[in-house]
């Protein structure tokens, strides 16, 4: 069961080995109302709810602060005392120096109807206070998608942006919310490339700042997008030695014509990204165009406004100099203006699953909507690999709809 981009028919195709192709009368699924459930994660026991998360290959020091198991996956504990099962978190650095943890997840978010994720920050643990947290997005390939595969820069980079130094950004970055205890992250001198000279950093230091950055890959982008503060210490409590109450924070997408809400209450404007963060001083909301990734991601990947039709997503802690404990807990996605599609597959032949040396079989193939969820305006392809031995005709077939290609023991048909 796979979740396509975004109301329309889908039919069966009738596939035969040496094969051809007959379809049905096409079905169209009715969205039932409501928002679609993308994903949720307490992080507060000994093992994640989902095992569909990864940790970079580098110097990743992210753990669960309710596990002693240091071996375990995907998310290994974090080893010593551990907390109470039900009250953990995961903890993407310790108040030590120089250090990124991050965690993405495998699966990626459709952005057709928005997005609206959910989750608490952590920051505490020493007074010298540094760098901070980023949730971070980044584009994907939308028909093989995957997470990033190493961690950005530590330091106030905060595991997302390239810095001045030239040390390369997370891949096809999209966008970086950084939550900047120190305020390197907003800071042009430090962080960013030389194509962001006049972007919305600062050219110092602000501490306690809330950032921004926009797309980038390697070493070029990361620009900021906007920025402000939450006051002194509204994102930490640097003389807390146990975990504070946590810091709420909310980042929604809206790629839609018309203004939305999120199921929290949050507006979000059209055509627009918003960050919300409930800080100890108050909350602070940022809000602005979603980019276009034009030039930073493949353009396959991309709508025809450079907006990425996937995307993956986690957070990165970072210390440098200075440092503190940084953590999260209880992720929550949803969509924002509507449900998703699910599809449904079902493959049948008239061999009773027998096939003969020279024979022939015909192998129905059929594409469904789940009618309890969002309708598909996009193309759908329907891809079928045979096994070796079993061997497609190639040529034309009666298609009704779908054009349908034969390469070696794959069959793709698009409606």
């Amino acid at each position: 069961m796979a979740r396509g981009r975004q109301a329309s028919s889908l039919a069966a195709i009738t596939l035969a080995v040496t094969l051809a192709v007959a379809l049905v009368t096409p079905i169209t699924a009715q969205a039932g109302p409501g928002l679609s459930t993308l994903g949720t994660d307490t992080f507060q026991d000994a093992t994640t709810v989902s095992p569909n998360w990864v940790k970079p290959s580098g110097a990743n020091v992210a753990c669960l602060t309710a596990s002693s198991n240091t071996s375990q996956q995907p998310i290994p504990g974090c080893g010593g005392t551990t907390d109470a099962a039900g009250s953990g978190a995961l903890r993407l650095t310790q108040a030590l120096g120089t250090q990124v943890g991050t965690v993405y997840s495998t699966v990626s978010l459709p952005t057709a109807k928005g997005l609206s994720i959910t989750f608490n920050s952590y920051q505490y643990g020493s007074t010298s206070r540094a760098d901070g947290i980023a949730f971070i997005l980044a584009a994907t390939n939308p028909a093989n998608p995957s997470a990033p595969t190493s961690v950005g820069p530590s330091g106030g980079s905060l595991g997302y942006a390239a810095s001045m130094a030239g040390n390369p950004g997370v891949a096809h970055g999209y966008l970086g919310f950084g939550l900047d205890v120190f305020g390197n992250y907003v800071n042009r001198t430090s962080v960013g490339t030389a194509g962001c000279s006049s972007d919305a950093a600062a050219n110092t230091v602000v501490q306690d700042s809330i950032g921004v950055r926009g797309p980038g890959n390697d070493t070029s982008g990361y620009c900021m997008l906007a920025r402000t503060t939450a006051g002194s210490q509204g994102l930490d409590k640097p003389n807390s030695s146990s975990r504070p109450a946590g810091v709420p924070v909310e980042v929604a997408l809206n790629p839609s014509s018309s203004a939305a809400i999120t199921a929290s209450g949050l507006a979000v404007a059209a055509n627009s990204w918003t960050i919300k963060v409930g800080g100890y001083n108050g909350s602070q909301t940022l809000t602005g165009t979603l980019p276009s990734m034009a030039g930073y991601a493949d353009s396959s990947w991309l709508d025809g406004s450079g907006r990425p039709y996937q995307l993956t997503f986690g957070w990165a802690g970072s210390t440098g100099g200075s440092y503190e404990v940084h953590e999260i807990n209880t992720l929550a996605a949803k969509t924002v203006t509507g449900k998703l599609p699910v599809y449904l597959l079902t493959a049948t032949d008239n061999q009773s699953g027998k096939f003969l040396a020279g024979d022939q079989a015909v192998v129905s193939v059929t594409p469904a909507l789940d009618a309890a969820e969002g309708d598909e305006s996009a193309t759908a392809t329907v891809t079928t690999t045979f096994p070796s031995g079993i061997v497609p005709a190639s040529g034309t077939f009666p298609t009704n709809g779908y054009s349908c290609t034969t390469a070696g023991q794959v069959v793709t048909c698009t409606y």
